[in-house]
């Protein structure tokens, strides 16, 4: 038996890292291999808690403060805590901080873990901080970790040197979503547009926790923009973090109540994007967003900051625009009210033909864990 530690440097809430790990959590099928799931901070993402359950398999949850500034301290602390206390064959280290990936590698190999994998799941702007780390740890890190992934081309630039991106160590793994689940379907979509009351009003999608990163200021600006403009709209913001008062205060300073629904802890996204009539992601940065192409699969239309990589342009239904000018991005909107698709069914075969489907991506790791790659 293979014992696999799937480590993670951010909470385990409902974020893309997390979306990932239940995607390949629920399809991964070899009987040689046992996982173990491990955050330095809070669990709340229900759905890998039951199927952890189901699998008869362990989450490891520390609760650290993920917004103190001893946070570098405490996954150090929590990946050391977890390698005393179990034997594992393989690490695969999950991240969107370069300091996790090559610190936690360093100290796996340290405990003379046979397989150790890092795994890039953010592409931002190359701060002077983040460069200076980059050149300081580029030359130590192929010795510490055996495997190189990224979530896109873009994040594994952002993380790894031009050596380890040109060697056979380095390999992109696609977000693979249950392409079946958000398969579209108009039975859904009207039965969840009742349960939203949303009745003929053009419905504005974004999913992300409440960071700068993710740009909700720049939505609200949208969002007063459609309003001026009498456009009739309702904007569904789904997730949780800290800047969710400092929005909602907003909203409400604008008198932009009866144009939001705020929900949080979802376990039916897919239903929602049904019953949505557009997906935006004004992000300042991604690494790749899962979101898009689930967006995609239900056939709903995507517009995406330019900022984001073009990686996830997969269909017909995405496309790019500047996030320094919100009238730009209402006018497109007002534009696209109307365009109803014929058929958004087809869009999940798509969205599996370019080897998007989580079964898919679950093999291809497992392949890796028991060393057939």
């Amino acid at each position: 038996m293979i014992n696999v530690l799937e480590f993670f440097g951010e909470p385990l809430v409902y974020g893309g890292q997390e979306s990932f790990m239940l995607n390949m959590y629920k399809n991964f099928e070899s009987k040689d291999i046992s996982y173990t799931i491990c955050t330095p901070f809070n669990l709340t993402n229900k759905n890998l808690i039951d199927i952890a359950k189901q699998r008869k398999e362990e989450i490891i949850h520390y609760d650290f403060n993920n917004y103190s500034k001893f946070r570098r301290f405490y996954v150090r602390k929590a990946f050391i805590k977890i390698l005393n206390e179990r034997k594992f064959d393989v690490v695969h280290i999950q991240s969107s901080s370069l300091f996790t990936l090559y610190g936690c590698a360093k100290i796996a190999k340290k405990y003379k873990i046979k397989k150790v994998i890092v795994h890039a799941h953010i592409a931002a702007n190359n701060s002077l901080k983040h460069s200076a780390y980059k050149f300081l740890t580029d030359k130590g890190f192929e010795k510490y970790a055996d495997i190189f992934f990224a979530c896109s081309d873009l994040a594994g630039k952002f993380e790894y040197s031009k050596k380890v991106l040109q060697s056979n160590k380095y390999r992109v793994i696609k977000n693979g979503i249950d392409t079946n689940k958000f398969l579209f379907d108009s039975g859904i979509r009207k039965e969840y547009r009742k349960k939203l009351n949303l009745k003929d009003e053009f419905t504005i999608l974004n999913i992300g926790r409440f960071a700068k990163v993710k740009n909700h200021d720049f939505i609200v600006k949208i969002a007063e923009e459609l309003n001026q403009k009498k456009f009739n709209f309702k904007v569904i913001l789904i997730g949780d973090g800290e800047l969710k008062n400092e929005i909602v205060n907003k909203i409400e300073y604008l008198n932009l109540n009866d144009r939001f629904i705020f929900l949080e802890k979802r376990n039916d996204i897919a239903e929602i994007m049904m019953a949505s009539d557009l997906f935006i992601l004004p992000s300042k940065f991604e690494g790749f967003p899962v979101t898009t192409i689930e967006s995609q699969c239900s056939g709903l239309k995507t517009l995406c900051s330019n900022l984001i990589t073009k990686e996830v342009s997969v269909t017909n239904l995405v496309k790019f625009l500047d996030i320094s000018n919100e009238k730009i991005w209402a006018e497109d909107i007002i534009n696209l009210d109307g365009q109803n698709l014929t058929d958004r069914k087809i869009y999940a075969k798509l969205i599996k033909d370019a080897g998007f489907d989580a079964i898919e991506s679950a093999k291809i790791l497992e392949k890796f864990y028991l060393g057939d790659n």
